[in-house]
């Protein structure tokens, strides 16, 4: 009969795992990286407007994005963590309606022109990321939009299939 050889079990060796490279180069005005895939698929022009006004936070574990209560005073680009967008029943339970992490923007309604939102933003996972004043964003997203019908058709039908690209992952 075989003996068998026994080892010893392996430590598990935690490895630290540098940063993604797909930040494409991209930081603010200090040098913090951009990995937030909005920001990074802005056109160059566009980005460098809201540049300026891009202000690089730290996002700490149960931190509340829509902190005040006179209506929604920044949004945020995540680089990286996680933001649970929650809102709250008649009888007080907190539901999650979604999820937020680098893919997207907490404060959705300030694209709209509005200052007030139905749900909450919390941070579910530590990380990082760019805030944006309310009213900076409103006139950058004004401004897009009165630019755009000046802008050639193909030009136009260009965006839209690009914009829709990136919403259906394809090619």
């Amino acid at each position: 009969m075989a003996t068998r050889q026994h080892r010893k079990p392996s430590t598990p060796q935690l490895e630290i795992v540098p940063q993604s490279h797909t930040s494409v180069g991209r930081t603010d005005i200090h040098g913090n990286l951009v990995y937030n895939r909005i920001l990074l698929a802005l056109p160059d022009d566009e980005y460098d407007a809201l540049l300026p006004h891009l202000e690089f936070v730290e996002l700490r574990l149960h931190q509340s994005l829509h902190e005040s209560p006179d209506g929604l005073e920044y949004g945020y680009f995540l680089n990286f963590g996680l933001t649970s967008l929650v809102i709250v029943t008649n009888d007080g339970r907190t539901v999650e309606v979604g999820i937020v992490g680098r893919e997207g923007f907490v404060g959705t309604p300030i694209a709209a022109g509005l200052n007030r939102t139905p749900y909450g933003a919390v941070v579910q996972a530590n990380g990082n990321g760019f805030r944006i004043k309310a009213e900076v964003l409103e006139v950058q997203v004004a401004q897009l939009a009165a630019c755009n019908p000046l802008h050639e058709i193909d030009q136009r039908l260009a965006r839209w299939l690009l914009m829709c690209q990136d919403k259906i992952v394809s090619d």
